[in-house]
């Protein structure tokens, strides 16, 4: 997925620097969780995740970059906060260890 991001940040002719590996262990670090889902480990980082995964999807379009994973990934969040919605699921937190 970063990779796509990165293509569409090239056609926009913003450099992002270094690789998508570098930059998800430079986040890992910062938030200091080992984990790859890192970006869920704050709380309200979920939300922020896939309202940048929806304007990742509309900048491709703009640019005629194909975004085939964070489509998908998208289409996957939003059919699951549809059925949390409407079964009322009470999601509990859990603590990281």
């Amino acid at each position: 997925m970063m990779l796509e991001e990165q293509i569409v940040a090239s056609r926009l002719g913003i450099p992002i620097p270094g690789t998508p590996q570098e930059r998800l262990a430079g986040h890992c670090r910062s938030v200091r969780c080992g984990r790859p889902c890192c970006r869920m480990c704050r709380p309200g980082d979920r939300s922020k995740s896939s309202h940048c995964s929806e304007r990742s999807s509309n900048l491709a379009d703009l640019v005629g970059a194909p975004m085939p994973s964070i489509a998908a990934v998208y289409s996957c969040a939003r059919l699951l906060n549809s059925v949390i919605v409407d079964r009322q699921v009470r999601l509990v937190p859990q603590s990281i260890a």
